[in-house]
């Protein structure tokens, strides 16, 4: 697998920051808790090999709202290491209408559809979505699903 552009979808991207950030809190926060330390390793080794990390505007949005109740527990620490974070990503951005006219939007929704739109053969898709991942493996794109990394700890 060639890439040098990496984009996680919103879930993994969760699980990115919040193990930038504490790795004890993954399993605390409730939309990533079937996650380990395992998995933030094996999404830790692409982000490395990637020469950019990509970022979307709804992507942060949906990590940010997931993590706000964590960011009061935490005094306010967790959006100053995500902004850290976000800092040294590349922001891909689209025009809502133009992330609109395509069937992944209809489909998947606003940020998956955007994920769709901002990507080329150069750039893998992370993701825990078999649905969105044979949708970007069917239209073309380079994309793992990290279900199938765990399935291959399981049987080693």
């Amino acid at each position: 697998m060639k890439f040098s552009k990496l984009i996680l979808d919103t879930n993994l991207f969760l699980v990115f920051i919040v193990g930038k950030i504490d790795i004890d809190l993954i399993p605390k926060v409730k939309r990533i808790s079937g996650y380990d330390i395992e998995d933030f390793n094996s999404i830790m080794n692409f982000v490395n090999k990637a020469k950019e990390v990509l970022i979307t505007n709804s992507i942060a949005t949906e990590v940010c709202n997931h993590l706000d109740k964590y960011n009061k527990q935490y005094n306010n620490e967790i959006f100053k290491k995500f902004a850290d974070v976000l800092k040294v990503l590349t922001d891909k951005t689209i025009k809502l209408k133009d992330n609109i006219n395509n069937d992944a939007f209809i489909i998947f929704g606003f940020a998956d559809a955007e994920i769709y739109n901002i990507t080329d053969l150069d750039c893998l898709i992370m993701t825990d979505d078999s649905n969105l991942s044979d949708f970007l493996n069917n239209n073309g794109r380079q994309v793992l699903n990290i279900n199938h990394l765990r399935q291959e700890r399981w049987f080693n």
